[in-house]
């Protein structure tokens, strides 16, 4: 009968040294999935950072150039001009977009703060279809116009953005690819 027990008991043994081990390399295999998932994390962690870091610079640009003119508030580009693509894009970076009048106050207000020898691009365009001005900003016809005589003409058919000319204080339809100056306005009041 001792036999017996001997036997069994180095069973018993045998087995639960099988399973002991069995256990310890399983710990094993999860410490080295839990390093594995803290490098992992401290990873993710580091570009997170680096996306922190990239979105702190596509912020918009300080609205430091931006000046009230009316119940609005405008940057008026004078040093650089671009095309029109260029300045819907520079009025984006700084949490803008070209102007869109809504009236003839905000025509004249800003009208008096321009250069008279200069143009400026605003948002409205027939880029989508011929003779139907949009604005860039809504998507819909803008609220206000006000052409030059004899505008919108587009002339050699190529002309489907509009600037606003100084001197007139009136509206001209123009190649999109001109450099012009321009006026960004403000999305809050």
């Amino acid at each position: 009968m001792q036999d017996r027990w001997e036997v069994c008991d180095s069973i018993k043994l045998a087995n639960t040294s099988s399973r002991l081990d069995k256990i310890e390399s399983q710990l094993v295999a999860q410490e080295a999935r839990g390093v594995s998932y803290a490098a992992a994390i401290e990873e993710t962690k580091l570009k997170l950072s680096e996306q922190e870091s990239l979105i702190e610079k596509q912020k918009p640009i300080s609205r430091k150039p931006f000046q009230k003119i009316g119940s609005k508030y405008y940057y008026i580009e004078e040093m650089k001009p671009l095309n029109w693509y260029g300045a819907a894009h520079r009025c984006h970076e700084f949490g803008a977009h070209l102007i869109s009048l809504d009236d003839q106050r905000e025509l004249n207000a800003i009208n008096a703060k321009l250069n008279s020898a200069n143009a400026y691009w605003t948002d409205i365009n027939d880029l989508t279809e011929e003779g139907n001005f949009l604005s860039l900003t809504t998507g819909v016809k803008p609220k206000f116009l006000s052409w030059r005589s004899g505008e919108p003409n587009n002339a050699d058919r190529t002309e489907h953005c509009v600037y606003l000319f100084g001197a007139y204080s009136n509206m001209n339809d123009f190649k999109c690819n001109s450099a012009q100056n321009f006026i960004c306005e403000s999305f809050d009041e």
